[in-house]
This record gives structure tokens, sequence and C-alpha cells, in this order.
């Protein structure tokens, strides 16, 4: 494929991916039936799943920090040491909220919000392929931040998982007590 036809489909796949961000944000603002309503037991859930992602972030940056001053070099560029803490604090919030029900609020359905994810993982999908194919993945033996979507990729995908399993447990749960 021709290197400038490449970069106008990128171009363009970035351009729906940021008027479907901003859509999808000024539907939520103006209706407020879109924002997530919690009780006050998943709002006291959501802060100790907050403060869970906290520590973490604040333990891997310890630890990176530890690393640096032993001069050891991670085979990654920068931004994405930054990316990897920022994913592994979200998906420690994420996957405590989904198991303590804090995650989906009151008045939020199942199926929707894993069309968000569905959405975002498919936004994902194309940048990552289009970096595989052109081998950009790796400069001068270094993992460059354009690996950032897979990891983003497989983040989103892991809480689709985790959704649906609690989904799964909790439709269970549910059939259990009308037995």
């Amino acid at each position: 494929m021709d290197s400038a036809l490449l970069i106008v489909f990128i171009l363009a796949g970035v351009l729906v991916g940021i008027l479907i961000a901003i859509a999808l944000i000024l539907i939520s603002r103006t209706n407020h039936s879109l924002k997530g309503q919690y009780d006050e037991r998943q709002k006291l859930m959501k802060g100790k799943a907050f403060e869970s992602a906290f520590y973490t972030g604040l333990g891997y940056l310890l630890l990176i920090y530890l690393l640096d001053l032993g001069h050891f070099r991670f085979p990654v560029q920068t931004g994405l040491v930054a990316l990897i803490g920022g994913t592994l604090s979200l998906i420690v919030y994420v996957t405590q909220a989904i198991f303590t029900d804090a995650y989906i609020g009151l008045n939020e359905k199942y199926g929707r919000t894993m069309l968000i994810f569905i959405v975002c993982a498919l936004l994902n999908i194309f940048p990552a392929v289009s970096n595989y194919v052109n081998g950009t993945y790796v400069k001068n033996g270094v993992l460059s931040n354009t690996f950032g979507n897979v990891i983003i990729l497989f983040m989103i995908l892991y809480v689709m998982i985790i959704m649906t399993i609690k989904h799964l447990l909790s439709e269970r749960e549910g059939s259990d007590e009308e037995s």
C-alpha cells in the first residue's frame, strides 16, 4: 500500500475517533440520564477502588525510580513506561470497582457500557494493526510508544472480560435467589 494513502487512512481514522469521542462527551453532558448515578455504598466502594489504584500507581512509580537509580534501563520508550503504570493502576481500579458493583451506575445498562468498550477497542485495533504492518513497534532495539495502542487494546479487552464475568455471576446469583 502506498505510504501516502496509508497516512490518509490513519488520519481519517484518528479524525473519526476524535469526532466520536467529542460526540459522546457532548451527549453525556447534555443528557443527564447518561451520567452514572451511584448509591452511597457504590460511592464508598469506588473510593476504596481509587485508593487501591492510587497506591498501585505509587508503588509502580517507586519501583521504576529504584530501578532507575540502579541504572536499569527498560527496553521501552519513556512514554510507554508511563502508560504501563497508568494502565496498571486503572486495571486495579476497574477490577475492584466491578467486583464490588461500583463500576456501572444504577441507571446504566451492561449492554450500553459494553458497546462503548467495543467502540473503544475497535478504535485501537486500526492504529495497532497499522503500526504492526509498518514495523514501527521497535525503533533502535527499543519498544516504541506506538505500542501503546496494543496495551490500551488489551486493557479494554481485560475490562470487557471482567465485566462479562461479573455480569454472568450476577445473573447466576439472581436466578439462584429466584429458585
